[in-house]
């Protein structure tokens, strides 16, 4: 059973407790479609913004991948963390992009 609201989805995960033991616990984590959108939101300034350098293209995306990540960071870690790896590759990708059409 998952319940998606606020932009969490709710499911059953298997969690660690501070003593280190394990168990099936009921948690939120950022859904799937609240990371789609982060990554078309992405794409859009990335697309919108080819003609700028990397650094100012790192300047536009800030302000919104840090809001999103201390919006969805706050329980569920590792899906944040995923998101944040697709966001440092694609503007990696741009930037050797960059540099190579130089």
């Amino acid at each position: 059973m998952t319940i998606t609201f606020l932009g969490y989805t709710f499911c059953r995960r298997y969690i660690q407790n501070k003593q280190g033991e394990f168990f099936n616990g009921f948690t939120p984590a950022a859904s799937k479609s609240s990371g789609q959108e982060l990554r078309d939101r992405i794409r859009n300034i990335r697309m919108q913004n080819k003609a700028v350098s990397i650094e100012k293209l790192a300047e536009i995306v800030n302000p919104v991948v840090r809001g999103w990540f201390n919006y969805f960071s706050k329980y569920a870690l590792g899906v944040a963390k995923r998101l944040l790896i697709y966001v440092n590759l694609t503007l990696a990708s741009d930037g050797l992009n960059q540099n190579t059409s130089q």
